[in-house]
């Protein structure tokens, strides 16, 4: 649920959630090795008679297929590096965890949280992480590197999520 407003109980995709670039999210596992980079964009089919959201079928680079399939809507879940559709963003950290694939599979995850996030929006994104999979959610400010040396405090147990907003 959460993706905006809602019509006879199901999310309704508005055309804002479209005008937002993309952020860039990088993915590391500290222990493998492993980096992905990928759009925080997601692919949906939309219902024709009411414009509601009926299912969820890509995320990240693999979203941009469906920028000019009938019956689909591409956009960013997140809004400055913010969760505004809890359920796009949630489907998008599922796929990115899916990714990274083992030898995690329930993994502790550090997350850059924005400067200027609230607290409300710092619990959104947290729960966002844990509803896609993550064991525990870590919040960090600053740049990649700085997350990479908080995932090594974990003992190889940690994945690094840095999103960087576009404008």
């Amino acid at each position: 649920m959460g993706d905006g407003l809602y019509q006879a109980g199901r999310p309704v995709l508005e055309d804002w959630y479209r005008s937002y670039a993309p952020a860039e999210i990088t993915v590391c596992c500290p222990r493998s090795g492993e980096q992905a980079r990928e759009p925080s964009l997601v692919a949906v089919q939309v219902r024709p008679e009411d414009g509601t959201i009926a299912r969820f079928l890509a995320a990240g680079e693999a979203a941009r297929a469906y920028e000019d399939a009938p019956g689909a809507a591409v956009f960013s879940p997140l809004r400055e590096g913010q969760v505004a559709s809890y359920d796009g963003a949630r489907f998008l950290f599922k796929t990115l965890l899916r990714q990274m694939g083992p030898p995690l599979p329930k993994p502790v995850v550090l997350v850059r949280a924005q400067d200027c996030a609230t607290q409300v929006e710092e619990i959104a994104l947290a729960d966002a992480l844990l509803q896609a999979g993550a064991r525990r959610v870590l919040l960090y400010r600053g740049t990649l590197s700085q997350g990479l040396d908080r995932a090594a405090e974990q003992k190889g147990r940690a994945l690094v999520f840095h999103i960087e907003p576009r404008e």
